[in-house]
């Protein structure tokens, strides 16, 4: 009996070996599929390349997924990596994936401790017209493989010792139906965060009409006050100019007054009066005189 052993399915991985491998790197190609090729058609490709460019740089997960317009793409690591290392092993899955399947409808790319993925389900119409004949024998393949990969777990239980890995449905493999809720559950994220971003835009639009609106107030109010200042500036130019003129003139003037004093004429001495003279005695009244004769007649 083998002493280690691995086996990865669309929907799983297996792998026991008697010496560790818990948190090892291994990029070692195990498995690689390209679809058929849609040419250059550099709209397509250039989607693809953005989509696996998003998976590589990742949410700091060991499971990313995502649809990207007719693009869909998974990737994932198995846990018992770093997330340093994960980001290593997907960015290597990329790099060889885009190099041997460079113009392939779909793609997939398995390494020893990581995958990655991608479909553009605009051109899946190739693959599925090229592979009808193989869908019958796609289903007794896979019983097959179960059969296989039980027949392996069994041997590994009752042959003990062993280290052992299985990464089933929700532990670290890609399971479709889990894959599809995920799916579902973006894109209804992603409709609330358009509506979101649609709200931010408008309001960041009303938000800049404000702002250029509150630009013009505030230029409008700067020139103001730069006009009031330059008044004030002036009228303090003014001010100062009269009062160093007043200042001037007073100094002139006082100037003028210590060189010019007023000639006063002394005060002349005071008038002497005469003497108080005496009054004269009443005069004597003279008797009347007899009537005139002819008065008498």
């Amino acid at each position: 009996m083998s002493k280690g052993g691995e086996i990865q399915l669309e929907g799983c991985f297996v792998k026991y070996d008697y010496t560790s491998f818990f948190g090892a790197e291994d990029k070692t190609e195990i498995c690689r599929n390209c679809g058929p090729s849609i040419g250059y058609n550099f709209d397509v490709l250039n989607r693809i390349d953005s989509a696996l460019a998003y998976l590589v740089s990742g949410n700091a997960q060991y499971f990313r997924g995502g649809e990207f317009g007719s693009i869909q793409g998974v990737a994932q690591c198995v846990q018992d990596l770093s997330l340093s290392d994960c980001q290593d092993c997907l960015t290597e899955a990329n790099g060889r994936l885009r190099s041997e399947c460079p113009t392939s409808t779909w793609g997939d790319m398995y390494l020893g401790k990581c995958y990655i993925r991608y479909a553009d389900q605009g051109n899946l119409n190739l693959d599925n017209n090229n592979n009808n004949g193989d869908k019958r024998r796609g289903k007794g393949g896979k019983i097959k493989k179960s059969v296989l990969i039980w027949s392996i777990v069994g041997s590994i239980l009752f042959s003990g010792g062993a280290t052992i890995a299985l990464f089933c449905a929700y532990g670290n493999c890609f399971n479709i139906k889990e894959y599809k809720k995920k799916l579902k559950k973006l894109k209804f994220d992603k409709k609330v965060a358009e509506k979101e971003r649609d709200t931010a835009k408008t309001e960041t639009k009303t938000a800049e009409k404000e702002r250029d609106s509150a630009k013009t107030e505030t230029k409008t109010t700067k020139e103001k006050a730069q006009k009031l200042e330059k008044e004030r500036d002036s009228a303090k130019t003014e001010a100062k100019a009269a009062k160093e003129k007043a200042d001037k003139l007073e100094k002139e003037i006082q100037e003028q007054l210590k060189k010019c004093v007023p000639f006063v004429p002394p005060f002349p001495p005071p008038c002497p009066y005469p003497p108080m003279l005496p009054m004269p005695p009443p005069c004597s009244y003279l008797p009347m005189p007899p009537p005139c004769p002819y008065l008498l007649k």
